[in-house]
């Protein structure tokens, strides 16, 4: 028996043969996973997020949707080589956060899952840079952002988000958006200056997981917005009510169970 991911088994009792091997796949050794590799590397936060959001409305998450049963169909979809998805799932699986069997895949937990991803992300908060726009206080960032499309990558977050996604719960002042690359070069492309925060127009933070940010925005309002599940990450250090603004999304997204 040969297994689609690889896999092979022999039996022939008339001469007492058995044989059988893991999963090869095209040569690429499937790494044996330490428990303290970290789960939520910006890869594994995108193969994460194909996996809980795959049935969410698709105005919370743009990225890719359907079955992913299996570590080949993962790495397909995500975008990533076999054996970074087999890392991946044996990192969760050293974590007692999946089940991996014979190259089939299994999400184990999620409720605990999400509040280890919270907690990580709760611990090492971004770094938010009040700026002003130098043509004048804009009446929507779209005139910020939209006029730009070749610009860096951006996506907005935090309460903006909520409001511009239709999952804000509490209401609260301020535009926030997560960048791509050095914040310097992102300024001078959108003609942002750095002042003090009563001065600011809107706040600026480089995305420590460009992938897991970018990678399922969606536009909404003539800008992109990060997913909804990020919103919820992101959000829940925010001073102003921002737990009880990330579990409102969780609860609206229902990705545990």
């Amino acid at each position: 028996v040969l297994s689609e991911d690889g896999g092979f088994a022999a039996s022939l009792p008339a001469f007492q043969l058995e044989r059988s091997h893991e999963p090869r796949l095209q040569g690429v050794r499937i790494p044996r996973i330490r428990q303290s590799v970290d789960p939520f590397t910006d890869a594994n936060r995108w193969m994460l997020k194909l996996l809980l959001l795959r049935r969410v409305d698709e105005r919370f998450w743009g990225g890719p949707r359907g079955t992913f049963g299996g570590v080949l169909a993962l790495s397909r979809a995500a975008g990533v080589t076999p054996e970074s998805a087999y890392r991946f799932a044996r990192s969760l699986q050293a974590h007692g956060l999946a089940r991996l069997d014979r190259g089939a895949f299994e999400l184990l937990d999620t409720e605990r899952l999400l509040h280890l991803w919270l907690s990580a992300d709760t611990a090492m908060p971004l770094h938010w840079q009040p700026v002003r726009w130098t043509r004048g206080k804009p009446e929507d960032i779209v005139e910020v952002f939209g006029q730009d499309p070749a610009g860096p990558r951006y996506a907005v977050t935090n309460y903006e988000g909520c409001r511009r996604l239709g999952l804000l719960h509490a209401s609260v002042e301020g535009i926030d958006v997560q960048v791509e690359g050095e914040l310097e070069q992102a300024m001078q492309r959108w003609k942002l200056e750095p002042v003090a925060p009563r001065e600011s127009h809107l706040r600026l933070a480089r995305a420590r997981f460009p992938r897991s940010v970018f990678g399922g925005a969606v536009q909404a309002g003539g800008v992109r917005v990060v997913d909804a599940l990020q919103l919820a990450l992101d959000v829940r250090s925010h001073p102003a009510r921002g737990v009880e603004q990330s579990d409102y999304i969780l609860e609206r997204l229902q990705v545990a169970r």
